[in-house]
């Protein structure tokens, strides 16, 4: 019964040594006029200990020994740290701050803030840019803004890339943004034709690319993504499919010249490659007994694969029959003209003609300003 008794004590005053241990502290929260802050956070630094302010913008909170500075934080208004380590009462002025005062830029180049927009606008920095490394901007854009669809080979040099906002919305129509630079329309079309987009067309197939890959993502500050129907209103029919407001750098806001300099190298290699099976070749079938187009020039009768169909669904190799291949129907080219080989699957395999790919790009530019104005050339 005594030790019973002595356990008890000894519990009692441990209970009490833990709550000496504590130091209630109590205040307001209000802004710069007075006016009581509901709802703001009072941490105890470095603790998970915390409360909130009630609707008159009071508190009250225990704060653990040795934990003597309360972090208070309002969302638009600056956070404070006070030191409470020989106060019971405290009262707490938060000035408002810019945290939430984003800037966008809307239709025609207006300037908005953002949550007074009533539609969706989404605004990506230029230093998240840069940071993909990528020489076509519509490719920076990847994996940024939610409803995005980006598609285009960011290795291929020169090459367009093709995005859609929240998908397609015609079938026969473009369905690309409109793009707007420092509120300059302009088209981001691609300038191939039916042939190059197939990859065929003779000689002059190539894929030009578009007008967004000729921006510096290095002179990008923001890029503003409208979505909406009422964002796109002052566009027209031309921002149906959305809107993609583009704002280049300045000099404003700084004093003096400046130069910029920016240097970047980045290697790409091959990461998977399909095996390609080596006993068929090229094109498809033709409907004659050798699976051959036959073709008669100069009353010699000629066997030919069918170049301009991409598969690989063509004749069996067999290095008993003769072809005229592709390079044999030039006749500039005396060498190969008329001439018939074997049909036989090829030396070496496509994976060797892959290497490792370099991309340099170096930006160059010149700052300057005053109060009066400024520049940005580069």
């Amino acid at each position: 019964m005594y030790k019973k008794i002595l356990i008890l004590f000894a519990f009692m005053f441990v209970t009490g040594a833990m709550l000496n241990a504590q130091t209630t502290v109590s205040g307001t929260v209000a802004d710069e006029n007075d006016e009581p802050i509901i709802g703001a956070n009072i941490m105890v630094k470095g603790t998970s200990v915390g409360t909130i302010t009630d609707i008159d913008g009071s508190f009250s909170l225990d704060v653990p020994e040795g934990n003597d500075v309360l972090v208070i934080s309002y969302t638009g208004f600056g956070t404070q740290e006070i030191d409470v380590s020989d106060q019971s009462s405290v009262t707490i002025t938060l000035q408002e701050g810019n945290l939430l005062d984003e800037v966008v830029v809307t239709a025609l180049g207006i300037e908005r803030d953002e949550k007074s927009l009533g539609y969706a606008v989404t605004k990506v920095d230029g230093d998240q840019l840069t940071t993909a490394k990528e020489t076509n901007i519509v490719n920076s854009l990847q994996g940024r803004v939610a409803g995005v669809q980006i598609a285009g080979s960011p290795s291929t040099l020169g090459g367009s890339s093709r995005i859609t906002i929240r998908g397609a919305n015609s079938f026969l129509g473009n369905n690309e943004p409109l793009f707007v630079i420092d509120g300059i329309p302009v088209d981001n079309g691609n300038r191939a034709n039916s042939s190059q987009q197939r990859g065929f067309g003779g000689a002059v197939a190539y894929d030009y690319g578009n007008a967004a890959q000729d921006i510096d993502p290095e002179s990008i500050e923001s890029v503003t993504v409208l979505k909406g129907a009422a964002a796109t209103a002052l566009y027209g029919q031309r921002g149906a499919n959305g809107v993609i407001q583009i704002t280049t750098k300045g000099g404003r806001g700084k004093s003096g010249l400046g130069v910029e300099v920016s240097n970047q190298m980045t290697f790409e290699s091959v990461r998977n490659l399909i095996p390609h099976q080596q006993q068929y070749g090229g094109g498809d079938q033709a409907p004659t007994d050798s699976g051959f187009y036959e073709v008669t020039q100069d009353g010699v009768t000629y066997l030919t694969p069918a170049y301009s169909k991409d598969g690989a669904w063509g004749p069996k190799y067999d290095p008993n029959v003769l072809v005229r291949h592709w390079d044999s129907w030039d006749p500039d080219n005396p060498n190969t003209y008329k001439e018939t080989r074997p049909w036989v699957a090829p030396a070496n395999g496509y994976e060797d003609f892959f290497e490792t790919g370099t991309t340099r790009q170096t930006s160059v530019a010149l700052t300057g300003g005053n109060e009066l104005g400024g520049f940005r050339v580069g």
